[in-house]
C-alpha cells in the first residue's frame, strides 16, 4: 500500500513545482515586457516633444514677425536685436537696427549700437562711423555718450593697427634682380659718342661676367 502512495505524492510535487517554475517564468516575461513598454513610451513621448519643439518658432523668428508687423516699433527691435546678438547672428542685428534707422535717423542709441555690432564683425571703419555720428547726435543722453567714448578709441586703434599692416605689407618688395644686371651675363660699354657705321671704336668694351 505505501509503494502506491510514494509516487503519487512525487508526482504531485513535480506537478506543483513545475507550475511554481511557470509562474515565475510568466512574471519574468511580465516584467520584462512591462519595462519595455516604458522605456518605449518614454522614447516615443521624447521624439514627440523634440518634433513640437522644432516645429514651434524660436524666441529671434516671433521678435522678427512682430518688426514686420511695426516697424517703427523701437522696443521689440531692441528685443530681437538682444536675441540675434546673443545666437551671434549680427548681420540680421544690424539689419534690424539700420531698419529703424531709416525711419528715425536721428537715435543716437541706435547708432551706437550699430557701431558696437560692425566692431564686433571688425569693420571697424563703420563702427568708428556711427560712433562719430552718435557723437553728434543732438538728443544723445549721458550714458551712451560714456560707451561711445569709451569704444571709440579702440576702434580707431584698430583702424591705425590695419593701416599699418597694409604699409608694412605693401612697403616690402622682393626683387629678383636687385643690381639690374642683364641675365646674359655679358656687360657691353659704348662710347660716349656715337661711331661711324662700318668703323670699330677703340672704347667699344665687351666684357664678359
Amino acid at each position: 500500500m505505501s509503494l502506491s502512495i510514494r509516487p503519487a505524492r512525487h508526482v504531485r510535487q513535480a506537478a506543483k513545482s513545475s507550475r511554481l517554475t511557470l509562474l515565475a517564468a510568466n512574471r519574468l516575461v511580465t516584467r520584462r515586457l512591462v519595462a519595455s513598454l516604458i522605456v518605449a513610451s518614454a522614447f516615443l513621448s521624447l521624439q514627440t516633444v523634440n518634433a513640437a519643439a522644432a516645429q514651434a518658432p524660436s524666441e529671434q523668428e516671433l521678435l522678427f514677425q512682430k518688426m514686420l508687423r511695426n516697424p517703427k516699433d523701437i522696443e521689440v527691435t531692441f528685443a530681437y536685436v538682444k536675441v540675434a546678438t546673443e545666437r551671434g547672428d549680427y548681420e540680421a542685428a544690424i539689419g534690424a537696427l539700420e531698419r529703424i534707422l531709416f525711419y528715425q535717423p536721428g537715435l543716437a542709441r541706435v547708432k551706437y549700437e550699430l557701431g558696437s555690432l560692425y566692431f564686433r564683425l571688425g569693420s571697424y571703419e563703420m563702427a568708428r562711423r556711427y560712433f562719430r555720428e552718435a557723437l553728434a547726435s543732438p538728443g544723445i543722453d549721458p550714458a551712451t555718450r560714456d560707451r561711445i567714448e569709451a569704444s571709440l578709441p579702440d576702434a580707431e586703434k584698430q583702424l591705425q593697427q590695419s593701416r599699418l599692416s597694409g604699409f608694412v605689407a605693401t612697403g616690402l618688395r622682393y626683387q629678383t634682380n636687385a643690381s639690374y644686371a642683364p641675365t646674359s651675363g655679358v656687360v657691353r660699354w659704348l662710347p660716349a659718342r656715337a661711331t661711324p657705321i662700318g668703323s670699330v671704336s677703340p672704347a667699344s668694351v665687351t666684357t664678359t661676367i
